[in-house]
């Protein structure tokens, strides 16, 4: 399946979000830093991301390929795809935006 996502402005997830089922992905390395994309929906119910590594955030809201918002049915499915997206951020270098 494939997603449409859209890039935002970075948010304070403390203000008007809520943790999705699924709360996100991260990974790890052996001396190296680790990165992650957390899952939160907003007051509409769009899913939002942040992709984070160091101090380098960028956050991106997405919708499921019919326009609609995405279901919590659908989160574990989302969370595998995005963590190939996460993969291949931190490999590439998490100083520019990731390639969705």
């Amino acid at each position: 399946m494939s997603y449409e996502f859209s890039a935002i402005d970075n948010f304070d997830a403390r203000h008007g979000y809520k943790r999705c089922t699924v709360s996100g992905v991260g990974v790890s390395f052996p001396d190296r830093l680790g990165a992650s994309v957390d899952f939160w929906r907003n007051r509409t119910g769009i899913v939002v991301v942040r992709f984070s590594s160091q101090e380098y955030q960028f956050s991106f809201q997405l919708t499921h390929p019919s326009g609609g918002i995405l279901l919590d049915s659908d989160l574990e499915e989302f969370a595998n795809y995005i963590h190939h997206s996460l993969l291949r951020w931190f490999d590439e270098g998490v100083d520019d935006a990731p390639t969705l």
